[in-house]
């Protein structure tokens, strides 16, 4: 059972969430280049024929959903992370 955070808990775990987030979409970001290289050099997703913001199609969808997903798992991490030390 969890303890009522008072104000400087509250602060601690919107910064931790935010870090986290951050620190997830870097290295999503260093885990999805290589693959989006691939992904294209292969032609899985169709010839990509300039950037993927101005191709757009399901590779640019794909991309943000899982980057979404990896900045919430950061935060949820950095979070229960943090919890356990106090």
């Amino acid at each position: 059972m969890e303890e009522k955070a008072g104000v400087l808990g509250w602060i601690v775990s919107i910064v931790t969430a935010v870090v986290g987030g951050f620190v997830a979409a870097e290295v999503g970001n260093m885990v999805m280049e290589p693959m989006f290289m691939l992904l294209s050099s292969a032609g899985f997703f169709g010839p990509m024929g300039g950037s993927l913001a101005a191709t757009g199609g399901p590779l640019l969808y794909i991309s943000h959903a899982v980057m979404m997903l990896l900045m919430l798992l950061g935060s949820w991490f950095a979070l229960r992370l943090v919890s356990r030390w106090r």
